[in-house]
């Protein structure tokens, strides 16, 4: 049902899912709870963007067209993933000592994605009895590689009441940038430790900001070579998902965790001037501008799942601006401090957050579950009741895979 050119169809995957804690430069731990909070958000807001979608609200207006934009949770999932798995290697460069270690990383990383993800596989294929390309299909589908692939890209196919192809687990394709990012992180801060090794600690910020700016010119690049290419849609839609499209937003959260590490290295907690309260409502000004750029300067149509190259460019900007705004309260203003923060850490928003993958996961599920058992057809139907249903049980749902599939493994794993 969703497209990588536009992550709403199928939206993103929440990100890494660790524990809101890093590694702080001095050697201790940087409690940031207010980042649950934060994965939350975005997993409802791509439930809800989908479900906007599928009941064809996103014509609907003003209203609709910004619902269109929720999408925008994905680059808030991808720019976590980039703080948080990337601050403990800055922190352990910053500070002379071993980077995290690898067996456990790896560990992490394989019971965090894919478990849970597999689960939900194998129900969408009891389902929908249908294969992308048979065994290879299957295969790419099941190590996360199916968007190599433009004929896999949106993984098992399944037809709706409407006789709309629906992608009942299309969102995996973030999954796969993810898994790409997870694997290329390690192989990044070996080359970032070894071109910095004679410099003294207090400079090493310096390559790092040049690789990154490295990072965030390759997905241009990148973007400027799909724009000059002879691609068809889905090899365009394949071609947008990989990461080397994402790159961007990445690196924007490796950026945020290279400046966490260097504040704390100079002994303070948070960005000078983080502290006033009215910071946080500026930042938010900030990502209410970008959001809207995207509604309505990047071009982008509520009811189109492929966009054009520049219609792209303009909306990795747009949402790249929205999710780092969005965050900077939380990550670099003084902890537990300030109208965000305690927003954010609440437990609600917290118990949200842990369950979030699951959220993630399942939405699109129990999305196509819910028309076909009302033999309700795409793009028709009541957008309040449907996300109503979708809500409650994709929540009951994904609770119970963080209790019985995803807390166990985790908990394994360290």
């Amino acid at each position: 049902m969703t497209t990588p050119a536009a992550e709403s169809r199928p939206a993103g995957r929440p990100p890494d899912q660790e524990q809101a804690t890093a590694s702080a430069g001095t050697g201790g731990r940087l409690q940031l709870p207010a980042l649950d909070g934060y994965r939350a958000m975005a997993a409802l807001a791509v439930l809800v963007t989908h479900v906007s979608f599928a009941t064809g609200f996103n014509g609907h207006g003003a209203l609709g067209a910004a619902l269109a934009r929720l999408d925008v949770g994905v680059p808030i999932f991808f720019v976590l993933s980039g703080f948080l798995l990337y601050r403990p290697f800055v922190a352990a460069r910053r500070t002379a000592r071993p980077g995290p270690d690898m067996a456990r990383y790896a560990r992490r990383r394989v019971a965090r994605i894919y478990p849970a993800y597999w689960v939900v596989l194998v129900v969408v294929l009891l389902q929908t009895r249908e294969l992308a390309n048979g065994v290879r299909g299957l295969l790419a589908q099941i190590l996360l590689l199916h968007t190599w692939w433009p004929d896999t890209v949106f993984g098992p196919p399944a037809t709706s009441t409407g006789g709309v192809t629906f992608h009942p687990l299309g969102q995996a394709w973030t999954l796969a940038a993810e898994v790409v990012f997870y694997l290329a992180l390690p192989f990044w801060a070996l080359l970032i430790r070894r071109l910095t090794t004679s410099a003294a600690p207090a400079h090493r910020w310096r390559a790092e900001a040049v690789g990154l700016v490295v990072l965030v010119a390759v997905a241009q690049a990148w973007r400027v070579w799909m724009a000059h290419a002879a691609l068809n849609a889905s090899q365009v839609a394949a071609r947008s998902s990989w990461v080397f499209n994402q790159l961007d937003h990445f690196a924007f959260g490796m950026a945020l965790a290279v400046i966490s590490v260097e504040l704390v290295a100079r002994g303070r907690t948070h960005l000078p001037g983080m502290a006033a309260p009215w910071l946080p409502v500026a930042c938010w000004t900030a990502a209410a501008a970008c959001f809207y750029g995207a509604i309505h300067w990047a071009g982008l149509h509520p009811n189109q799942v492929l966009y054009t190259n520049h219609q792209q460019m303009a909306r990795q900007w747009f949402y790249g601006g929205t999710a780092v705004f969005a965050l900077l309260p939380a990550m670099l203003a003084p902890p537990g401090t300030g109208w965000v923060a305690r927003l954010f850490a609440s437990p609600p928003l917290r118990a949200l957050g842990r369950v979030s993958y699951g959220i993630y996961l399942w939405q699109e599920l129990v999305l196509f579950d819910w028309l076909r058992l009302r033999d309700q057809k795409v793009f028709t139907g009541s957008f309040p009741a449907t996300l109503a249903v979708v809500l409650v049980v994709t929540v009951v749902v994904a609770t119970v895979s963080w209790f019985v599939v995803e807390r166990p493994l985790l908990h394994r794993a360290r």
